[in-house]
């Protein structure tokens, strides 16, 4: 069996919608993916008819903002019911501290001679995840930088001159939430991202 259970799609900062991302599996000759947007199980629904029609279990599920010792670590949530009101009620508090960065960030890059509108972010975003790729994508179409890579490299990366830092979840609350809905949590890219200190190194 072949499976992928760390997919984004255009609901957060994929580039396919959630059915093309299914289809796409399809086609590639995989079993079963996970949609894991980041902060959203918006995109699940979709997913998971197209899943139906072209032969491709997806498991719903999200990749869920959080912080531990000060370092910003991804938590995947497998399986957690999407209507759970604690979890609901805490996504939609990274949503909000995610798109509130955003202007300041836009002030940012006017401010290093690069400016951009809301619109131009919105225009890149299609769901309700908005984050620094859909700042990097307007950087890209405003033909500031190359591609997203450069926009991050020069200026949108934690150490770079337009960063925000934003509010996520404290790392064992997130677990601890996803749990309780009835999921299971696994810590994305362990070995980047300030989780190495998550496993003990």
């Amino acid at each position: 069996m072949r499976i992928d259970l760390h997919t984004h799609s255009a609901v957060s900062d994929g580039t396919d919608a959630p059915a093309v991302l299914v289809e796409h599996a399809a086609e590639a000759g995989l079993d079963a993916i996970a949609l894991t947007d980041h902060d959203t199980f918006d995109g699940v629904p979709e997913a998971q008819g197209a899943g139906a029609r072209v032969g491709v279990v997806v498991l719903g599920g999200m990749e869920f903002s959080t912080r531990w010792d000060n370092h910003s670590v991804h938590l995947l949530a497998y399986g957690p019911r999407v209507d759970d009101p604690a979890l609901s009620a805490e996504l939609t508090r990274v949503r909000e501290g995610r798109d509130g960065r955003v202007p300041a960030m836009i002030a940012k890059l006017a401010d290093l001679g690069y400016p951009l509108t809301s619109d131009d972010v919105s225009a890149q975003a299609h769901g309700v995840s908005v984050g620094r790729p859909h700042l990097a994508d307007a950087m890209v179409a405003r033909g500031y930088v190359r591609d997203r890579d450069e926009a991050f490299a020069r200026f949108l990366d934690d150490a770079g001159p337009a960063f925000v830092d934003r509010y996520a979840t404290p790392l064992l609350e997130a677990v601890g939430l996803v749990k309780r809905a009835g999921g299971v949590a696994v810590v994305a890219h362990p070995w980047g991202r300030g989780a190495r200190g998550v496993l003990g190194e």
